[in-house]
């Protein structure tokens, strides 16, 4: 199965860092119906075959995701999750004051 791993560092505190990891599941899952659930510092999300992990850390998060039918647009939604984490967490020297998503593929 094709798979993404993701591990993103960033300045942020481990307070706002998951404020904003779950702004952007709860706009995933009002636009496209996926769910998720949080475990501690946590987050466990699936659609449609598709499974993702998300573990945060001090100054970092790791993201793991079974594409499962959307394996064909591996490339694409790995470069749309790279260039959403720099807006919505920034890097480890700076942080985005306002979250901005990028919705397509």
């Amino acid at each position: 199965m094709s798979s993404i791993h993701i591990k993103h560092r960033h300045c942020l505190e481990h307070s706002e860092t998951r404020d904003r990891v779950d702004r952007v599941a709860r706009h995933l899952e009002r636009r496209y119906k996926v769910k998720y659930t949080w475990e501690g510092d946590h987050l466990r999300s699936k659609h449609k075959g598709s499974f993702a992990h998300v573990h945060l850390a001090d100054g970092y998060i790791e993201m793991k995701i079974q594409l499962g039918l959307f394996a064909p647009f591996r490339g694409k939604i790995e470069r749309v999750i790279r260039k959403n984490l720099h807006s919505v967490i920034g890097d480890e020297q700076d942080a985005p004051s306002k979250i901005t998503l990028h919705k397509k593929l």
